[in-house]
């Protein structure tokens, strides 16, 4: 008898779900917007397994600029309508200020700007902007040449060698040197020692990426994961959170014991702190809470500047913004962890994955490579070392990056999540739906870019790049909640291309792949590495 009980449980309980997952799909389809139908009980389209990029490529293609599923319980709109995205992401930004809550990384993360909504992330955007202008640019030139010329002498070296590398790997080293040194004040030297403990770790943080244990029961299961978030599980090692946290809480014990002084972020974030001890604070903005105007593109934020002061008070021995007339939260050392944590991690990720996709690009081809050299080596002339005011004059070369980041954008997608009722078109958009921005679709979508597939600077040439709609380049998103790293993430790709170009040629290899397999998990990166060889031009 109680085997019966339990069957009819049973039959009760998929029933439930077969329905649930019906009613979800008839969502969007009772909206006259079409999309892939999810599976019972999980609510997840298998197919996005394959790749999120792809994911999207496909639908767009077979439902239009328009289409809708259900993720994770949540109804996810995505659009490729540039107009559109423009509504979401700048003119009715104030409906879509949040991005999803991804809680499975920890409730340290919590805290990081990536993951705040609505005041408290305008509050601590406002707090970070000054640490990412030009100004702050120019007085890590000395921090990151050093790290520069390791890498020039290790290339040299393999060069001699005639030795098959991945530049991925190679180029890990480099940025975690720049990271730690620019970051933190501190010299790990990872590009001479491959088993740095910082190395294993930051590669721990990205190893399942979309498909860690904890983000398939987020999505796939979200009735779940309160239980499994109660357990403790999370994307990002527990181990990997605590070594960074517990550095960086070290770092900031010695400097405020020591009255060490130094010119890299973190002592620019910690003298808000300390300017709020003594009772001033000044924080520069451009007259918005959030460090952004609506005429900032990547191209002019290389050159652009943040000068306005925007008004503080203390209160209670913290930081306390007045923006607009009210006084926000308070700003903590833990919060200044918490940044510095998540742009130690995710910097060290996205810039050598972009940076080991833009040399393959100019691997492939040859005078491309070439004619970026012949401008580098003539800005160069009568200079020792590179600059930012230098490497801001190599405009192909800010083609190329833009080009590689065009073609290989380190992130697949981006979300806004609507906060109240929204009306666009005729169509409404209910409080609590996603709105997915396909960002490798929107780069490879012939409607855009003639010949998407192709790696061409010349899309952003002067001549060209007025053609260009903004809102259909998305590597660092759009709008106020654009990627606050972006001018450092540009200026870090250049200043190593200055410095290796000259001296150096990158040719394939036996083990170079033609076309290059990609490997999606949300980030971007290469499924084999990107093996080449490097010669010597000296």
């Amino acid at each position: 008898m109680v085997l019966v009980w339990i069957l009819y449980a049973l039959v009760l309980l998929a029933g439930y779900f077969i329905f649930d997952a019906l009613w979800k799909f008839q969502y969007w389809k009772k909206r006259g917007i079409s999309g892939p139908r999810p599976l019972p009980l999980v609510y997840f389209v298998p197919h996005i397994a394959k790749g999120i990029g792809e994911f999207d490529i496909r639908n767009i293609k077979k439902y239009g600029p328009l289409y809708g599923y259900y993720d994770g319980g949540v109804q996810v709109l995505v659009t490729s309508d540039p107009d559109m995205l423009r509504s979401v992401m700048v003119k009715d930004f104030s409906h879509f200020v949040n991005r999803r809550h991804a809680d499975f990384n920890g409730p340290f993360f919590e805290r990081a700007v990536s993951e705040l909504r609505d005041q408290r992330w305008k509050d601590v955007r406002s707090a970070l902007v000054p640490a990412f202008t030009s100004g702050r640019m120019r007085q890590m030139d000395e921090l990151m040449n050093e790290c520069c010329a390791t890498l020039e002498r290790n290339l040299a070296t393999m060069s001699d060698q005639k030795t098959e590398f991945d530049l991925k790997e190679f180029f890990q080293g480099v940025t975690m040197d720049v990271i730690a040194s620019t970051f933190f004040g501190t010299r790990i030297d990872s590009q001479n020692d491959p088993d740095n403990v910082f190395v294993k770790k930051a590669k721990s943080a990205f190893e399942g990426g979309f498909f860690s244990l904890a983000t398939l029961i987020y999505f796939l299961f979200p009735r779940v994961w309160p239980i499994a978030k109660k357990l403790g599980l999370q994307a990002i090692p527990k181990t990997t959170v605590d070594f960074f946290v517990d550095n960086t809480f070290e770092i900031i014990r010695m400097r405020r014991a020591t009255n060490l002084n130094r010119r890299d972020f973190l002592q620019l974030m910690l003298k808000s702190v300390e300017a709020a001890e003594n009772g001033k604070v000044r924080l520069q903005s451009n007259g918005s809470s959030t460090g952004f105007s609506r005429s900032d593109s990547p191209s002019e934020m290389m050159n652009g500047d943040l000068n306005d002061v925007v008004p503080h008070e203390l209160t209670n021995g913290h930081v306390q913004i007045k923006a607009h007339g009210h006084l926000t939260p308070q700003l903590t050392i833990e919060d200044i962890t918490a940044q510095a944590v998540i742009f130690f991690l995710a910097g060290f990720e996205t810039t050598s994955t972009a940076l080991s996709f833009l040399t393959y690009a100019l691997t492939m081809q040859q005078d491309i490579q070439d004619k970026l050299r012949e401008e580098i080596q003539t800005v160069m002339e009568g200079h020792e070392v590179p600059t930012y005011e230098l490497v801001s004059q190599m405009t192909y070369l800010d083609q190329c990056v833009n080009e590689a980041l065009r073609l290989y954008p380190p992130v697949t997608r981006n979300e806004r999540v609507c906060n109240e009722e929204w009306e666009y078109n005729g169509m409404t958009i209910e409080r609590g739906t996603v709105i997915g921005i396909p960002i490798f679709a929107l780069h490879r979508d012939p409607r855009f870019w003639n010949n998407p597939d192709k790696f061409d600077p010349d899309r952003f040439s002067k001549e060209n790049k007025h053609k260009i709609n903004q809102y259909t380049f998305q590597t660092f998103g759009q709008g106020p909640r654009n990627c606050i790293g972006m001018r450092f993430a540009y200026y870090e790709m250049k200043l190593v291309m200055a410095h290796i170009l000259p001296r150096f040629r990158f040719v394939p290899c036996s083990k170079t792949d033609d076309p290059l397999p990609l490997k999606d998990v949300g980030f971007l990166s290469p499924r084999n590495g990107v093996w080449v060889s490097a010669e010597s031009l000296s």
